[in-house]
C-alpha cells in the first residue's frame, strides 16, 4: 500500500524532493484489509527480520512496568534501566500459519543475519557475560545427540553455537605507522591548545618537517614520545609534555 494514491508532497517530480528521497504516501483507505496480522504476544517488538518462506524473527521485550524477572536491563519496578543494556527474547513466527510465535533464545541483546539469510549471529547476555553464538537462521539451540548428551554451552563449536571471539579476532598494528600518527596528532593538538602568544613567531609546519625524518630511526613508543618532547621544547613554554597512556 505504500507509494500508491495521490502525491501529497506538493512537488512536480512524482513525489521526489530535489533535496531528499522520494516521498512515501500511505493510502489509509482499506488499510485493515491489506495488512497481515502477526499473532505475537503483547510486548515491545524490535529487530524484525524476515527469512525465506514467510519466517519472521524478532526480539520481544516486556512492556514497561512488567515484572523485572522477564527481562534483564530493568529496574526493580520493571522500567528500563538506562545504565544497563536491555536484553530480550528471540521469537519466531511463520506468516500464514495458525501456530503461535515460539521462543528460540533468551537473553538476546542483538540479532544479525548473514547475507544469504542462512545464519544468524546473536550477541547474548548470559549471567552478566557477553557471548556471541551463531545458529542456523530461525533455529534454536541444538538438541542432544543419540546418546542423550547435551552439548556443553561453554565449549565453542556448532553444537553450542558459541563463537570463540578471542581466538578468531586479532589486531595487527604497524608500529611505524602508529608512531607517525602519534607524531602528527600530538603536534596538531599542540597547535590547537597552546595560547597564541606562545605560538607567535613559530612556524609549526616547519618544526614538523624538521623532526619528521627522525621518526625513521625510532625503535619504540618511548623514543617516539622523546622525539615529540623535543618538539614541545621548541615552544619555549613550561608545562608542555608528552605523557604515556595510563
Amino acid at each position: 500500500g505504500a507509494g500508491r494514491g495521490r502525491d501529497w508532497s506538493g512537488s512536480d517530480g512524482g513525489g521526489r524532493d530535489d533535496d531528499g528521497p522520494p516521498a512515501v504516501v500511505i493510502e489509509a483507505c482499506g488499510l485493515s484489509q491489506r495488512v497481515r496480522p502477526m499473532p505475537a504476544p503483547a510486548g515491545r517488538m524490535e529487530q524484525l527480520a524476515v527469512l525465506w518462506d514467510g519466517v519472521v524473527l524478532f526480539t520481544a521485550y516486556p512492556a514497561a512496568g512488567a515484572p523485572p524477572a522477564e527481562s534483564a536491563g530493568h529496574t526493580a519496578h520493571g522500567f528500563v534501566d538506562p545504565e544497563q543494556e536491555e536484553v530480550g527474547v528471540l521469537m519466531k513466527l511463520v506468516l500464514g500459519s495458525a501456530s503461535p510465535a515460539v521462543t528460540l533464545h533468551h537473553g538476546v541483546a542483538e540479532l544479525t543475519l548473514s547475507a544469504d539469510l542462512g545464519t544468524m549471529a546473536l550477541r547474548m547476555d548470559e549471567e552478566g557475560d557477553t557471548r556471541i553464538r551463531a545458529f542456523v537462521a530461525g533455529g534454536g539451540r541444538p538438541e542432544g545427540d543419540e546418546d542423550d548428551r547435551e552439548p556443553d554451552p561453554d565449549t565453542p563449536g556448532p553444537e553450542s553455537g558459541l563463537v570463540a571471539v578471542s581466538a578468531r579476532v586479532g589486531l595487527r598494528v604497524h608500529l611505524a605507522i602508529e608512531w607517525r600518527q602519534m607524531f602528527d596528532e600530538a603536534w596538531a593538538a599542540t597547535g590547537r591548545r597552546v595560547h597564541s602568544s606562545v605560538l607567535a613567531g613559530i612556524d609549526m609546519a616547519a618544526v614538523s618537517r624538521a623532526y619528521a625524518p627522525v621518526l625513521a630511526r625510532v625503535w619504540c613508543a618511548e623514543e617516539a614520545r622523546d622525539l615529540m618532547r623535543e618538539m614541545q621544547a621548541e615552544l619555549g613554554a613550561s608545562h608542555a609534555d608528552v605523557c604515556p597512556p595510563e
